[in-house]
């Protein structure tokens, strides 16, 4: 495949459900990149919380969908976007200025295919949000990409998009298939971006037990990774969960977890 020429068109598709609290501010974030060959694709997967209407004031592409997830609601935005790049956006997320100049710079190289920047917390006000921005900023200190959040649409195309029965590991499972085809994903340091976290106990809970059961459907599908036991599972949940909690607080939480993934 060719190095892309200077300034090729890149379309942003933002994937949002019940996203009204922060939609305005991520398409903000977007809408003033330094980036100005660019549309930004706003596929509403059927929110209920007037996320549509905050969408409709700004210019922008809205495309209404009934609720199918959030894999369908971008592989319509990379079929109805017009770019040579495509970027996937948050809508609880912000993204830095120079976020897509960044990005596309990488994509002159004829054989990468995807670009990924590090993401911090954008809401670190409460002891759990700080810990977490901590881990972030740790753990993108020597990083070795395995995913993307930014790619070459033609290499989109020829994998054969997101994988719709997949509501977790689906942008891993796209970095997989994009190595797989021949390409590297670049890691680049300067592609900020900053996403809402939990600040609370049952936030997070509820946010790594659906992780927790969600990602077995990724091993699953992956042929070439055995499919975890319920410790396996247990101890992928416990990992990030043991980044906030004391070690005396370490055996309850864990069984907490377990009598989750149990259930």
């Amino acid at each position: 495949m060719a190095g892309l020429e200077r300034g090729p068109i890149v379309s942003v598709v933002v994937p949002v459900y019940n996203n009204a609290g922060t939609i305005r501010e991520c398409l903000d974030s977007l809408l003033t990149q330094s980036y100005e060959d660019k549309e930004i694709i706003v596929v509403d997967d059927g929110s209920t919380d007037g996320t549509r209407d905050i969408a409709k004031g700004f210019p922008v592409k809205l495309i209404a969908l009934d609720h199918r997830g959030r894999s369908h609601a971008r592989n319509v935005g990379i079929k109805e976007s017009m770019g040579q790049i495509v970027g996937f956006a948050e809508g609880d997320a912000v993204y830095d200025r120079e976020f897509l100049a960044r990005s596309v710079a990488h994509f002159a190289v004829a054989d990468v295919g995807g670009v990924i920047g590090p993401y911090f917390v954008k809401n670190p006000r409460s002891f759990l949000a700080r810990c977490k921005d901590v881990e972030r900023r740790t753990h993108f200190s020597d990083y070795e990409p395995f995913t993307g959040w930014i790619y070459h649409k033609a290499v989109l195309e020829k994998i054969g998009y997101f994988d719709e029965h997949l509501n977790c590991g689906e942008d891993v499972d796209v970095g997989i298939r994009t190595r797989e085809a021949g390409f590297r994903i670049v890691y680049e340091p300067e592609a900020r971006w900053w996403h809402e976290e939990p600040e609370g106990w049952g936030g997070l809970f509820r946010r790594q037990f659906w992780y927790g059961r969600e990602i077995v459907l990724f091993y699953v599908k992956r042929g070439d990774i055995p499919v975890p036991s319920i410790p396996t599972v247990l101890f992928l949940i416990s990992i990030p969960l043991g980044i906030f909690f004391p070690s005396l607080l370490s055996a309850p939480v864990l069984l907490f977890v377990y009598l989750l993934v149990g259930l």
